[in-house]
Formats: C-alpha cells, sequence, structure tokens
C-alpha cells in the first residue's frame, strides 16, 4: 500500500483523516491507531463513494468484488 497517497491525495480529507480527533468537527472520530483518525458514522453511499475513490487513486478500479452474505431464514 501507499500510505503516502492519503497525504498527498484528495483521499485523507475525503476519509476524514486527521490525527486529531476534533479537527474537522468529525460527527464520530474513529482511531486507527494511536497517531491517527478518521470520519465514522458513514452512511452506505458514502462508504461506496469513498471506496471508488480510493480504487480510483490507487488504480484498482478492476479490482472490487462485493459478496452478500446468504440470507438465512428459519423455519419456526
Amino acid at each position: 500500500m501507499q500510505p503516502e497517497t492519503f497525504f498527498t491525495t484528495e483521499l485523507g480529507t475525503k476519509i476524514g483523516l486527521t490525527k486529531h480527533p476534533t479537527e474537522g468537527n468529525p460527527r464520530q472520530a474513529i482511531a486507527l491507531n494511536d497517531t491517527y483518525f478518521i470520519e465514522g458514522n458513514i452512511d452506505n453511499i458514502g462508504k461506496f463513494d469513498k471506496i471508488k475513490l480510493a480504487l480510483t487513486i490507487f488504480d484498482f478500479e478492476d479490482e472490487l468484488m462485493i459478496k452478500y452474505a446468504e440470507e438465512i431464514t428459519t423455519n419456526a
């Protein structure tokens, strides 16, 4: 992976990457490690927008496959 890409492109801003949990006024700051935080509490459309942007920036647009879990039904 290329961690510097998060800081040299719009990706870091788009995912709310910061070193301070209150910077940018996130609704829910999630710690990635002792140094970095990202915005949490993102709706599904927002998640896919961010994934799509990351795949485009990292040139992995053709690499995404989404596997949905099978629905489990019970007969009670």
